[in-house]
């Protein structure tokens, strides 16, 4: 590796008794062009050493397949610069942490960052507080600009035919401006959610192999990590899109993780609980390989009897009420006993926008049952769902689409096809709309629904776009499963940033 490439840690020990003024620049330099190295040249005239510090690539949001080069590739490619002393990487998506350890005496930005309020990301902000902080300087070359995303774009073969098809037919009729205007919309919508909520507990281990007692595989534990789940998902990847939402949860009878789940919900969501008699919160435990990632076994810890009628009864004032006053409502139906047939009664009579999402899960195979809801306006499930409702695994899927329209009367349903993408049908217009998958990295698909239904919905009620909505829920699902569990939440800077670069 080039002796200029250091760890933030190791560079910050190699400066720290430096006296030497010195210029920090940071960026992804996804492909080095002309406009990168006049600005690294004309940072340097500023200082006598030049510090560059590249974004980590799990950090990036500019579309599928980015970055294009590894981090690896990128810090030798920038280390290989003349004008270039020495070059770091941090591990949050802002240099913020690199100008307080390093505490340079500049930190220069190409002059496209000057409009400091169309960064959607929020990152310029905290790093001008951070040079602040250690009494250096923020500057700003004065050069030719090029964009690297669209070079990438315009030269690289990144995106699909259909995933290109979309992307323009969006373009033709929104402007980022358009697309903004809707974030900010959406912000004001009064959102519930309703359902199970479900702790996902990731048990990470090592297989040692067969016991030498018993014909069973033996797994050393590593290290356990836990999320909120189910509904609980839901509420916290709405809480960055929308400013108030209502939960309406259902969690077990003694609360053994009613202290977690209060932690980690998001401040804007208002939380009402109904406790399920003689049953635990529900626990989906997952034991995985710890170095592959890939899911060994589960363990399901749950009651899927009824929510009992004393509870029900305070449950089914709740939502009546509520299901009133929030424009959207999502419903989640695990399967799991909380959407009795009064709960459902409700719901399918409610005046708002009602938008549901119940899946077959290995605890409800046998009592999956769509066709429960009825005139809803928007039902999501998945292809294989589709196929065991109808007992039909060979006809074409839009006929299908038909059939269980026809039956449930849905204004909207949507049919997620893993890596085929998603289709929506408008059961008035008798119109099929499809979106490719954005997916091309996938480490877990646990939630990736739950995430995508929660963003589409609001999109689709506010927008009533089809296409539009198709396209923003199939990058959040692609955003959710590059991560392990719902760890992350997936937040709206993020799908602005992505956005912005598919529609540059």
């Amino acid at each position: 590796m080039n002796s200029k490439i250091l760890s933030l840690n190791l560079l910050r020990k190699k400066l720290i008794n430096n006296k030497k003024k010195k210029v920090l620049c940071h960026g992804v330099f996804d492909l080095i062009h002309l406009g990168h190295i006049r600005h690294l040249e004309a940072a340097k005239k500023r200082a006598e050493i030049l510090i560059v510090n590249l974004t980590p690539d799990k950090f990036i949001k500019k579309g599928p397949n980015r970055p294009y080069f590894t981090l690896e590739q990128r810090l030798e490619s920038i280390a290989s610069l003349k004008c270039v002393d020495y070059v770091t990487w941090n591990n949050l998506e802002s240099a913020s942490d690199v100008i307080l350890n390093l505490k340079p005496n500049f930190y220069c930005k190409g002059q496209d960052y000057k409009k400091i309020k169309e960064d959607v990301t929020g990152k310029i902000k905290t790093e001008i507080n951070a040079i602040k902080k250690v009494k250096g300087k923020i500057i700003f070359t004065d050069d030719i600009v090029f964009s690297s995303t669209q070079l990438i774009n315009d030269n690289f073969k990144l995106l699909n035919n259909d995933q290109q098809i979309i992307i323009e037919r969006v373009k033709k009729k929104y402007s980022l401006k358009d697309l903004n205007t809707f974030f900010e919309k959406i912000k004001k919508l009064k959102v519930g959610v309703i359902g199970e909520l479900i702790i996902d507990i990731y048990a990470f281990g090592e297989a040692l192999g067969k016991s030498g007692k018993e014909p069973i595989m033996m797994i050393k534990n590593i290290n356990e990590e836990k999320y909120l789940g189910g509904t609980g998902a839901i509420a916290n990847h709405l809480s960055t899109f929308v400013q108030k939402i209502d939960l309406f949860a259902m969690i077990g009878e003694k609360k053994e993780y009613f202290n977690f789940i209060k932690n980690n919900l998001k401040k804007n969501i208002s939380s009402n609980f109904y406790l399920k008699n003689k049953s635990p919160t529900i626990i989906k435990k997952r034991y995985l390989d710890h170095v592959t990632n890939n899911k060994i076994i589960g363990f399901y810890t749950i009651n899927d009897d009824s929510i009992e009628k004393k509870y029900e009864i305070n449950l089914l004032n709740k939502i009546s009420k509520n299901l009133n006053k929030n424009k959207i409502n999502i419903v989640s139906d695990y399967g799991h006993g909380m959407i009795t047939e009064k709960v459902k009664k409700i719901i399918n009579s409610n005046r708002n926008f009602v938008a549901i999402n119940t899946q077959v899960n290995a605890a409800n195979t046998a009592t999956f049952n769509l066709k429960k809801y009825h005139k809803v306006d928007l039902v999501m499930i998945n292809e294989k769902e589709l196929r065991n409702e109808l007992r039909n695994n060979s006809e074409n899927i839009n006929v299908l689409i038909r059939k269980l329209s026809n039956v449930i009367k849905s204004k909207y349903m949507v049919i997620t096809r893993g890596t085929k993408g998603a289709i929506m049908y408008n059961f008035k217009k008798n119109k099929f709309f499809t979106c490719p998958a954005f997916a091309t990295k996938v480490l877990d698909r646990v939630g990736s629904g739950d995430s995508m239904l929660a963003i589409l919905s609001v999109f689709l009620y506010l927008t009533k776009d089809e296409e539009l909505s198709l396209l923003i829920g199939s990058i959040v699902a692609a955003e959710k499963v590059q991560n392990i569990g719902n760890k992350y939440i997936v937040e709206k800077k993020n799908i602005l940033k992505i956005l912005s670069h598919l529609l540059n």
